[in-house]
């Protein structure tokens, strides 16, 4: 770690060499040991460091290149897929590393490689952290992956699983292709030794900020509670502690104020005796407070108003930058980190004989995650505006032609699909429908409703909501995607059925996002025309 401590003195050369030399140190890396990093997991703030990351990241995931779709999913769901991946990336960024372990039938010895051909089926998933994991040597004394052509070259090939709470007779030895593997941050090669061949964990990066911050907490806690204390003036004090009931004397009176400004709210004083407030001084504390928490959020890579939960003060005054880089890298987290652990889990799912695709692997198949921001109106406005204007400019200067713009302008308004991404234009083909006023207003209600939901109780996928927002703004539509609300509607009537759809839960949003029943009823009209 380097220590900037002293960089005024540098900059100004004031100070003596000792103080500038200071300043630049570079300081041994602090090792956070298990005991330091479970305390850790009650921290609000540590905890949100290791958790927001994988919690924005981990959306709605969807499949492409696969027939049996619906089955699949309904597995990742049987499997509660999100929640296992949520709970070991969470660990993984804490602890420094984490597995997901892939328990499949038949049972067989866990400490040989994983063949595909004898799994039918995937029956559970165990999250596991890198403390419960450590390397074991293989039969013949190896313990790491030699072959450089591997993906897991230096890699351990055998773990012994100790589960923290207990409770096995016997340690029990994995194979690494049992376990899907994920890391926290990224260490040199000469350290990883110091980790287990597992990686740092987040916190390590944070510490000292994280530290600087709770004291800070703390002196704010004490300065506030020192807001309420009085100064006593005893004038014979030393006279009064020296004789023989001295200390009980004072207890008494002190005893007796406290009961009159409890009582009276008044002081009871006398010759020699005097009561005053303590003054308290708040000045300057908000503004360092403020930049310990900007240190904080930079050393945590992550946007002030993401880790305390209001904007920063200072020229950024709603942290914009910071959520567009924050945005960039949950997408990155989606790309580097979620894809290639579902695509594990996928690979054995699709392989195993009794799975969905009954053991055969279909040539191209492929995941993807809803984006982490979906833009608004006014923001998709913005930008259609700005890239028209653009257009315009090309035009007038005889760079293009004006048909050439308007097939420009057409395809811009583009709305994705869970199975194919149409283009949709913003005005009105030969096979386009304007939704009727039942249809958009409840759109419009799905949207208002899941807005006043917390998060954990929202609906629609980012499909749904870019649907929403075009029947709920009357925008026509075209005869493929009326025939794929038609589809969406067979395959989720049965979301009437769940628990919240009373309270207007995630199935009833999504249900009212997509038209409702005047919805599934006007498509279905479209449909029988057309049969006719």
């Amino acid at each position: 770690m380097l220590r900037l401590d002293g960089l005024k003195n540098i900059i100004t050369q004031l100070g003596t060499r000792r103080s500038r030399n200071a300043g630049v140190q570079v300081t041994p890396r602090r090792y956070l040991q298990l005991a330091e990093l479970d305390v850790l997991q009650q921290d609000p703030l540590a905890m949100a460091v290791a958790y927001e990351l994988p919690s924005d990241a981990i959306t709605d995931l969807t499949l492409g290149g696969l027939d049996e779709i619906e089955e699949v999913t309904a597995l990742l769901d049987e499997l509660d897929w999100a929640a296992v991946l949520l709970d070991a990336c969470t660990k993984a960024r804490h602890y420094g590393g984490a597995a997901i372990w892939m328990v499949t039938d038949p049972e067989e010895d866990q400490a040989t490689p994983l063949d595909y051909s004898r799994v039918n089926s995937v029956r559970r998933l165990v999250v596991m952290d890198r403390f419960e994991l450590t390397r074991a040597s293989e039969t013949g004394g190896a313990w790491v992956e030699t072959d450089p052509y591997s993906p897991d070259y230096l890699k351990p090939i055998i773990y012994r699983y100790t589960p923290a709470q207990g409770g096995t007779a016997e340690t029990l030895r994995i194979h690494a292709s049992r376990l899907i593997r994920l890391y926290g941050d990224p260490v040199p090669a000469r350290v990883e030794s110091s980790y287990d061949y597992w990686a740092a964990p987040v916190m390590e990066a944070v510490w000292r900020t994280l530290t600087q911050e709770a004291m800070a907490r703390e002196g704010a806690s004490e300065a506030l509670y020192e807001v309420g204390a009085k100064k006593m003036l005893v004038g014979n004090l030393q006279e009064i502690i020296s004789s023989p009931q001295g200390d009980e004397q004072l207890f008494n009176y002190m005893t007796m104020q406290q009961s009159a400004f409890s009582t009276l709210r008044a002081w009871i004083v006398g010759q020699g005796f005097d009561v005053t407030p303590h003054t308290t001084s708040f000045s300057g504390w908000a503004e360092v407070y403020d930049r310990l928490a900007q240190a904080l959020a930079s050393a945590a890579r992550m946007p002030v108003t993401k880790l305390f939960g209001q904007a920063p003060g200072g020229l950024s005054t709603d942290d914009a930058s910071a959520m567009r880089n924050w945005s960039a890298r949950v997408g990155s987290y989606q790309r580097h980190v979620l894809t290639p652990a579902t695509n594990r889990l996928l690979k054995t799912i699709l392989l195993s004989t009794q799975g969905p695709t009954r053991g055969v692997e279909p040539e191209s198949w492929m995941v993807g995650w809803a984006p982490y921001e979906i833009p608004s109106e006014a923001e998709e406005a913005a930008t259609l505006k700005t890239k028209s204007e653009a257009l315009a400019i090309l035009v007038a200067n005889g760079a293009i032609s004006p048909d050439e713009m308007r097939n420009s302008i057409k395809g811009m308004a583009v709305e994705l699909d869970a199975e194919e991404a149409p283009v949709t234009p913003l005005v009105a083909d030969a096979e386009s429908y304007t939704p009727p006023q039942g249809v958009q207003d409840n759109a419009r209600r799905a949207l208002e409703v899941r807005e006043t939901k917390p998060e954990s109780q929202r609906g629609m996928t980012a499909v749904g909501i870019a649907r929403a927002r075009d029947l709920s703004n009357g925008r026509p539509v075209s005869l493929e995607t009326i025939k794929r609300m038609s589809s969406y509607f067979e395959r989720h009537e049965v979301d009437k059925q769940g628990s919240t759809w009373d309270e207007q839960g995630p199935g009833w949003q999504a249900w009212m996002g997509w038209g409702g029943d005047e919805g599934r009823t006007w498509v279905n009209s479209i449909l029988d025309g057309l049969d006719d």
